[in-house]
């Protein structure tokens, strides 16, 4: 005979389900369809003694439930029906650079979440946390740390990178478009010989580049240590690629005494600051502090999703014609949204 619901009622298609928490499954989405259970569920043992089940099916049951985005369930903080009810202010850690996500952090309402901000992304200090999201802005993302904190049930939302084996939340740009389309207004100001500096695991940013030149420029890639020969060889102009620190670029060229734009014109692609120090492309705090709330947001969709960033421009005065170019082959103008 199949258990009763609260009530006192029998389902019958409890009949027609074989297994114990597929039945049990269906009662709570009844109970959910009906208004019985909104908002925060209570404690499983509770959950379980009220349906008249064991723990473990009911942990089925609910799992089952929370893979059709039905419940959302968090641990240390318990299950919530999603869409309904009141939950406590959602706890969110960004971690990373401080530099980027200490103005991101001060743009979202304290009352839509509570925000913590920290340095240290080790495996270590990020897996002792107890937070509802972990929003992670560094170069490299880490598989394993995504991994442990997806196993301890955290949402985990990675800025400008992704997790190469596992699908989290992401916030994006394109960087090789944008690399591109500085690419080509160098060009159009006569540079010649162009270098990126930073890294390029899977060549899409050079191909973008090189594309895009075709039989106007050359772009070759590089490190910071290899500035000193590319600078000799002939390189008249940076792209400085995501990841690259602008300072380590600034203090070199002071120590070698080159002029921007006047020797050198330097571009940049990545994090907007208030007062940018390269002319480039780039995205703004405000921008990843909307797609944070939009993300973080229990009411979105359970599936891991991507946003991708506008790119915007702005302007330092130091983008300029190659030094020993004739008149540029296109007026100047402003760097055009992507």
């Amino acid at each position: 005979m199949s258990p009763e619901t609260p009530g006192g009622s029998t389902n019958s298609s409890d009949r027609r389900l074989s297994y114990k928490f597929q039945r049990l499954r269906e009662r709570l989405r009844a109970a959910i369809a009906s208004g019985e259970l909104v908002g925060k569920l209570p404690g499983e043992r509770d959950l379980a003694k009220r349906f008249k089940v064991n723990t473990k099916t009911l942990s089925k049951a609910l799992s089952e439930l929370a893979a059709d985005g039905l419940v959302e369930r968090n641990i240390g903080l318990g299950t919530f029906v999603r869409g309904t009810g009141t939950r406590e202010t959602l706890r969110v850690l960004l971690a990373g650079n401080l530099e980027r996500i200490d103005p991101v952090a001060k743009l979202i309402d304290p009352a839509t979440m509570n925000i913590t901000v920290q340095a240290d992304t080790s495996e270590a200090a990020l897996s002792a946390t107890r937070y509802d999201c972990i929003v992670l802005s560094i170069d490299r993302t880490s598989d394993d740390v995504v991994r442990d904190l997806m196993l301890r049930g955290r949402r985990v939302i990675t800025v400008g990178t992704r997790a190469t084996k596992f699908s989290t939340w992401a916030i994006l740009y394109d960087v090789p478009a944008a690399a591109a389309d500085l690419a080509r207004r160098l060009a159009h100001r006569g540079h010649q010989q162009l270098m990126a500096v930073g890294t390029d695991p899977d060549g899409e940013i050079m191909a973008a580049v090189n594309n895009a030149l075709r039989e106007n420029a050359r772009a070759i890639l590089g490190g910071l240590t290899d500035l000193d020969d590319n600078l000799a060889a002939g390189v008249t102009a940076l792209i400085l690629l995501p990841g690259i620190n602008p300072k380590q670029v600034a203090d070199y060229l002071t120590h070698c005494r080159r002029k921007v734009p006047d020797d050198l014109s330097v571009v940049t692609i990545g994090w907007q600051a208030d007062s940018p120090q390269w002319t480039g492309i780039g995205f703004t705090p405000q921008q990843v502090a909307d797609a944070i709330v939009q993300l973080v947001d229990p009411h979105s969709s359970p599936r891991p999703a991507s946003l991708w960033l506008a790119g915007i421009c702005h302007e330092a005065g130091t983008l300029g014609p190659a030094p020993t170019a004739g008149p540029a082959t296109e007026p100047a103008a402003p760097l055009a949204q992507l």
